[in-house]
């Protein structure tokens, strides 16, 4: 055997020697990043109604028809936000809350109040995917049987929405946490007109008001009075902090009023410190307002509400 091949053998044993003692060593320490959770995004969707004269079988034949296909569009929405999650990773909640008035539907509203609303936080891990069809019937069930109450209300008195953020908007709030934030989202549907009998005796401070006065503002170059007068809806002690709001069925009476409406409620809703504002007048198509409702609700959080914030 030559020199060369003697020293070839010799340094494949050696090696081989070398691997086959690593395989008895004690294993070192190996540093893995950190595996990081994605925050888990629920939302809290209120759907806010306003059922003044503008649902009135003589005056708008087909609004309450309308209101209701959104309102199940809303809740189709919901529900594929609840199947993306495979049903056991969501906390999510849909309800409906009516904006005050006198009405004469007080007695349906307090009986289908629970079947408007569907929890999920509410619901065993376990039970989630089976029950949520049901809840989804039960609430359009409520919302059906409250609008029949409602179109058959014998006078139709203005729908306060002012009075409804003032008062219990905070009640709906959610507060989620850094691991699973809450989208805050109202939605309304309205005229878009915040206007009332006697409502020269509701509050007032100055040229801010608890009521629009949107006829002050047909004539052109109307912005500039807007501002120079401080004009608008009353927000100081009003809180609407970390709300997503999409307001839908605006109906102005003619045409040049509709840009003073989104005026009045994007200035209302921003100096309350919504996050994200979008106003939509009525349409035609059912299908073109499911995507509006769509849109806004896949569209990323401006801001995520993770804890309570003082204002």
């Amino acid at each position: 055997m030559s020199a060369r091949t003697i020293y070839i053998l010799a340094t494949v044993i050696g090696v081989t020697a070398v691997i086959g003692a690593t395989r008895f060593l004690p294993a070192s320490p190996v540093e893995l990043p950190a595996e990081s959770a994605a925050p888990r995004q629920q939302y809290n969707i209120c759907l806010l109604l306003d059922l003044s004269d503008r649902i009135s079988p003589a005056l708008a034949p087909i609004q309450a028809e309308k209101d209701r296909k959104i309102i199940t569009a809303v809740a189709d929405e919901f529900g594929d936000m609840v199947r993306h999650k495979l049903f056991i990773n969501s906390r999510d909640l849909l309800r409906v809350a009516v904006a005050p008035q006198r009405s004469g539907y007080d007695g349906t509203l307090s009986r289908v109040s629970d079947a408007m609303t569907i929890d999920l936080r509410e619901v065993k891990i376990a039970e989630k995917r089976s029950a949520f069809p049901k809840l989804r019937q039960e609430f359009l069930k409520g919302t059906q049987e409250l609008y029949r109450a409602a179109v058959a209300n014998p006078s139709f008195t203005g729908s306060d929405i002012w009075s409804f953020v003032r008062d219990d908007l905070a009640t709906y709030r959610v507060t989620g946490t850094a691991a699973e934030p809450v989208r805050n989202v109202l939605i309304v549907l309205t005229d878009g007109y915040l206007t009332f009998a006697n409502q020269e005796h509701r509050p007032a401070k100055g040229h801010r008001t608890s009521y629009m006065t949107v006829k002050r503002f047909r004539q052109p170059g109307w912005e500039e009075e807007f501002t120079s007068g401080d004009y608008g809806l009353i927000s100081q002690g009003l809180n609407a902090d970390g709300w997503e709001v999409l307001v839908l069925e605006a109906n102005p009476h003619r045409v040049e009023e509709l840009p003073v409406l989104r005026r009045y409620w994007s200035q209302w809703f921003q100096e309350m410190g919504v996050t994200k504002f979008r106003m939509e007048r009525s349409q035609d198509s059912a299908k073109v307002t499911q995507g509006i409702i769509a849109d806004f609700l896949r569209q990323p959080a401006a801001s995520p509400v993770t804890t309570a914030r003082a204002r």
